[in-house]
């Protein structure tokens, strides 16, 4: 059907032509159905239109219910103020934008929010919160890209990657920064440039906190971990790391010459775990590359000690030096060892001056006591040596007794001789 001026159609219910062409306006008050169908003017439709190939019109189309459409729908030009776009739901409904309905859903079959280029959305290229929400609705990454390469991963299960399109493994959201830096800078109310760490009921100011303090802000700059106000067993300075390497544990120490510094407030300063034959603590001769103190984690300790301790009886020994050991006192436990108090027991047998001098002509020592050749071997136990000197000591003692009781004898017997020769020389006078 060609209609080449205007026609006004009252066919109730429905009016159905397989082609028509209208040269100026169509107006129908009813329904329409028809094939193929161009309107060069305008096409008003009081209730349903049904094109099952195209629908063209070049000047305006008015329809007061659904349009159904099985083929394309080409719009040349849409009148009206504002943005001009028209949107579409999984059921066919149209929307006018950027005020989309609280229901409009997500469609991952549907077009790309992205138009190409630098556009960020097809609404104006503007972003409307709660309304023209950027990203994607299924499984797939969300991109982000710059100079047309790939810049920002944002995965399904909110993990952020920076230059790397899979970050971490975790189960939860991770932000991971692949040949590259992330950069925090000025000032703000609480001091330099930090980061703030909120834990599952976070107080005002957080939980835990690390800031750069610059120079222009504390005497001595550097970065400061601490628990902000508000927070459990807030407190400044926990760890601090200055600008000149210097560790502070507790305090901000910089006055110090050490690089290391612990202040343990009211507790203990260090405790080092380790497993028996590990090294807990080890000083180093920078020069030489020597160990010259180390400590184990069963306790036993180095002092200018080669590794691995020199094998001998020893080995077992809890404090090994190579060196002289200056002390103002020492005090030796003696353990396992009986203190010779038994020299003065009754049943105790002293061994005759003879015996003694026999060994020592023959031994080049005193009975008991361990030879030069001995002692250079495997050293000496001060307490043991200490034990058995006591015992010689001792020893002495019984023989000055034992000697002073044979004087005392030998005294008496002189005396009485003495006085049986005086008493001989009266009578014989």
């Amino acid at each position: 059907m060609s209609i080449p001026y205007t026609i006004n159609a009252q066919v109730p219910p429905t009016f159905t032509c397989n082609n028509i062409q209208v040269n100026n306006t169509l107006t129908a008050m009813g329904s329409m159905e028809t094939q193929s169908m161009t309107v060069n003017s305008t096409l008003t439709v009081m209730d349903d239109v049904s094109a099952q190939q195209d629908l063209k019109v070049e000047g305006s189309l008015y329809a007061n219910g659904p349009a159904i459409f099985a083929g394309a729908v080409q719009i040349a030009t849409l009148a009206g103020s504002g943005i001009s776009q028209i949107l579409s739901d999984n059921s066919g409904n149209l929307f006018k934008g950027p005020a989309l309905p609280p229901t409009w859903p997500c469609i991952p079959a549907g077009l790309f929010w992205s138009l190409g280029g630098n556009n960020i959305n097809a609404l104006n290229n503007t972003i409307y919160q709660g309304m023209s929400d950027i990203g994607t609705c299924d499984q797939f990454d969300f991109i982000l890209k710059a100079n047309n390469i790939n810049r920002q991963w944002i995965k399904p299960d909110g993990k952020i990657g920076f230059g790397i399109q899979n970050p971490g493994s975790t189960n939860g959201p991770e932000y991971q920064f692949h040949q590259g830096v992330a950069r925090l800078s000025g000032m703000n109310t609480f001091g330099g440039p930090q980061i703030i760490f909120d834990g599952g009921a976070p107080s005002t100011n957080g939980d835990w906190g690390i800031e750069y303090l610059p120079i222009s802000n504390t005497s001595v700059p550097g970065l400061n971990f601490w628990k902000p106000s508000g927070s459990f067993n807030s407190y400044n300075y926990l760890l601090f790391i200055s600008d000149s390497g210097k560790v502070s544990v507790g305090a901000v120490t910089e006055s110090s010459s050490a690089k290391f510094n612990v202040d343990g407030w009211n507790g203990d300063a260090e405790r080092v775990k380790v497993n028996a034959n590990r090294k807990a603590y080890s000083v180093m001769n920078k020069n030489t590359n020597q160990q010259n103190f180390v400590v184990y984690g069963n306790g036993k300790t180095r002092i200018g000690i080669k590794e691995p301790l020199p094998a001998g009886p020893h080995g077992d020994a809890m404090l090994a030096v190579d060196g002289k050991i200056l002390a103002k006192e020492i005090f030796v436990n003696i353990h396992n060892s009986v203190w010779p108090d038994y020299v003065f027991n009754k049943d105790y047998h002293l061994m005759p001056l003879s015996e003694v001098k026999n060994n020592i002509l023959e031994e080049k020592h005193l009975p008991g006591i361990p030879s030069a050749k001995e002692i250079e071997e495997i050293g000496i136990s001060l307490g043991e040596m200490q034990r058995i000197q006591m015992e010689k000591i001792e020893n002495l003692y019984l023989y000055i007794i034992n000697q002073q009781h044979e004087i005392d004898e030998l005294r008496t017997e002189l005396n009485e001789l003495k006085l049986g020769i005086k008493k001989n020389s009266n009578n014989s006078k």
